[in-house]
């Protein structure tokens, strides 16, 4: 009797640790790398979900802000261009399907997700209202995104599309529109251009001067908080390779070009960065087929902060 007296205590004494101890908030968990994460033994570039989006008939990737969904354009029979979307469920990227929205009597192109994931812009052949559609030329366009999905697509505006080609929409964080245009020039004389937005209209168009030289300079992707500029030049002999400017001081300095790993003697083209800042894409041209490949921003030869 005294014995079952002196223990009592001590049983309630554990008992009342292994309560407290089963309260402990659970340890944090680790955040799953993004579907699009390499090995970190990869440091040369490799093709992109080879097989389901690079087929080779493909350019210009754009992610999702979560990374699990990824958008491109591919090439028909008839060669125009489609923006299609794929995505990463079950541990893979599942068959792309051609979105919505890209008419297939169009060529649509060039996709661009905003970092809030609230607009996607894109390039397209589609006419204006009342117009016809001009296949040496293209426009801005934009989607919002809606309860159901995107919505209807949305004209730019006067002050951003001209008679020539504009196109590559690139949007920082604080909504500043960055693309190419071929309105000062001749078709295939492009320069690099920015337009603020005010009041929801893009106004206060400025060219890019200190990066505009007298070959094309095509397909800019810019930082989210614009410190550096991506995009493509070909020379005179038509090879396209990438080149990055840097933002100092709020003036965009001569561009430089990438290394050696990213820059060769096919085409390279349409670079963009992964919504972690961590992966460059881009698309190269390998006996005219066209494939997405990545590679992480620290090996191409880009400096970031």
């Amino acid at each position: 009797m005294t014995t079952s007296k002196l223990t009592t205590p001590f049983l309630l004494l554990g008992l009342l640790v292994l309560t407290l101890m089963g309260c402990e908030p659970n340890p944090p968990q680790a955040t799953p790398p993004p579907p699009y994460a390499l090995g970190d033994s990869v440091t040369g570039p490799v093709v992109f979900a080879a097989g389901t989006v690079s087929t080779g008939r493909e350019c210009n990737v754009a992610f999702s802000p979560d990374g699990h969904n990824v958008y491109f354009n591919r090439m028909d029979s008839t060669r125009h261009a489609h923006l299609y979307q794929s995505r990463f469920e079950n541990g893979s990227w599942q068959p792309a399907e051609q979105v919505a929205f890209s008419d297939t009597s169009y060529s649509d192109f060039d996709p661009f997700i905003t970092p809030d994931g609230q607009r996607l812009f894109f390039a397209s052949t589609r006419p204006t209202e009342g117009g016809e559609e001009d296949i040496f030329n293209h426009d801005i366009w934009y989607v919002e995104r809606t309860a159901t999905g995107w919505g209807t697509p949305q004209h730019t505006g006067p002050a951003i599309n001209s008679s020539g080609q504009e196109g590559y929409p690139s949007i920082t964080a604080d909504g500043t529109l960055y693309f190419f245009s071929a309105r000062d020039g001749e078709r295939g004389e492009h320069d690099l251009f920015r337009a603020h937005e005010v009041g929801g209209v893009y106004d206060d168009l400025e060219k890019l001067e200190s990066i505009s030289t007298d070959l094309p300079d095509v397909s800019p992707y810019v930082a989210p908080d614009e410190s550096y500029l991506l995009f493509y030049r070909t020379d005179e002999n038509g090879n396209a390779d990438l080149y990055v400017s840097y933002n100092v001081d709020g003036a965009w300095q001569a561009a430089e070009p990438l290394n050696n790993l990213v820059n060769t003697e096919d085409g390279e083209y349409c670079a963009s960065v992964s919504p972690d800042g961590a992966y460059l894409f881009f698309s190269r041209y390998v006996e005219r087929r066209g494939r997405i490949y990545q590679i992480p921003l620290a090996e191409s030869g880009v400096r970031t902060k």
